[in-house]
């Protein structure tokens, strides 16, 4: 027994899987040459490359050097220091950005969406989507709260996008999967609520729920709006997070009854849903004057000017944004890859994806028996 573990342990991928690795270094090698010949991206070009970098490292050490079938003590040694590199980074944005201010209403969302986890058992879900929701609510705060809230709010268009996207490709996906079906699963039972949420969940409705209001916002007169008028600006963000956890559902679905998209329709999805993205983040990027006079009159840090600020933050949303739906593509396409080598030709996404082995309730056990 011990021994089929480790055999297991060390067992490799097959040469597809070291196929479809190369061709993703290949393309963030092509951006990480790219990034260096456009001009907006010169105030930020080395914490650009080093983020592209450090995703090449990071699938060149657990596919080429086999540390995702190797042990978890290695995983360890090699993701701790990860982690302090990204805690200290958090750290001296609140040393030289100010200190971590809460809001009240921040704080009310997070102790009531925490609560509503417990309260519905979500503790008892294995020890990493209980991370990942945690991990939700720590990425939630942070967002809403401290620099890089306050960046947004008064000096930054560029960090008020990190904001959004943040909001709309970090958080949902984290709460998702951090949300077992048992928890998930009240919360959609009534008919009221699971009618309209089987059509808005499919694929194309959820991509139009999510394209649709994303584009709406970034129109001058509604983002400046936002800007000036606090209320509104709570509105849309929460119209963010609604929409793009709908977005997210056909992906990230915790329960069958509201089921995730097929693997290949899933691929071709986010291959979709990057296109409007990028498109809005290209126009705002290329605009030949500033699009948002609450920036242009905002004080300037770093050098950087109203316009040069503006480019960025179209990049940020035009690049990263499309990034992070390849990135996820990737993941469904080793996911579709790994059913296909068991000789499991079914498309549609098992059951164990959902933590069915979680809540099917266990086997009685026979008449008689102590």
């Amino acid at each position: 027994m011990a021994e089929a573990g480790r055999a297991k342990e060390h067992e490799h991928p097959d040469s597809g899987t070291y196929l479809r690795v190369a061709a993703v270094l290949v393309i963030l090698t092509v951006l990480e040459v790219g990034v260096f010949y456009v001009p907006a991206f010169h105030p930020v070009l080395v914490p650009t490359l080093l983020l592209l970098s450090a995703c090449k490292f990071a699938l060149v050490v657990l596919f080429y050097m086999h540390l995702k079938m190797d042990s978890r003590f290695f995983a360890f040694v090699f993701g701790a220091p990860l982690l302090l590199a990204a805690g200290v980074l958090v750290a001296l944005l609140f040393l030289f950005f100010g200190a971590l201010t809460l809001r009240a209403s921040v704080v009310i969302g997070l102790v009531l969406l925490g609560g509503l986890y417990v309260s519905l058992g979500g503790l008892a879900a294995p020890r990493r989507r209980v991370a990942a929701f945690a991990a939700a609510l720590v990425v939630l705060g942070l967002a809403l709260n401290g620099p890089l809230h306050d960046l947004s709010d008064a000096y930054l268009f560029s960090a008020h996008m990190v904001q959004h996207l943040v909001l709309m490709l970090v958080f949902p996906p984290l709460l998702l999967y951090g949300t077992p079906a048992w928890v998930a699963r009240p919360l959609v039972r009534a008919g009221w609520v699971r009618r309209p949420a089987a059509w808005a969940t499919r694929p194309i409705p959820a991509a139009v729920i999510f394209t649709a209001p994303t584009a709406l916002w970034h129109f001058p007169v509604l983002y400046e709006a936002a800007l000036r008028h606090h209320g509104l600006h709570i509105v849309q963000h929460l119209v963010f997070i609604a929409v793009s956890v709908i977005m997210w559902w056909p992906i990230l679905s915790p329960v069958p009854e509201l089921p995730r998209a097929s693997y290949p329709a899933q691929m071709l999805y986010l291959f979709l849903l990057g296109i409007p993205m990028s498109i809005v983040g290209a126009l705002i990027a290329l605009a030949d004057g500033v699009l948002y006079p609450f920036y242009a009159a905002a004080p300037r840090v770093w050098g950087l000017g109203p316009l040069a600020d503006q480019q960025i933050g179209g990049l940020i949303m035009w690049v990263p944004g499309g990034l992070m739906f390849w990135a996820v593509m990737t993941v469904v396409w080793f996911r579709w890859s790994a059913r296909e080598e068991r000789d499991d030709v079914e498309a549609a996404v098992p059951p164990e994806a959902y933590g069915m082995a979680f809540t099917l309730p266990r086997p009685s056990p026979p008449a008689g028996a102590p």
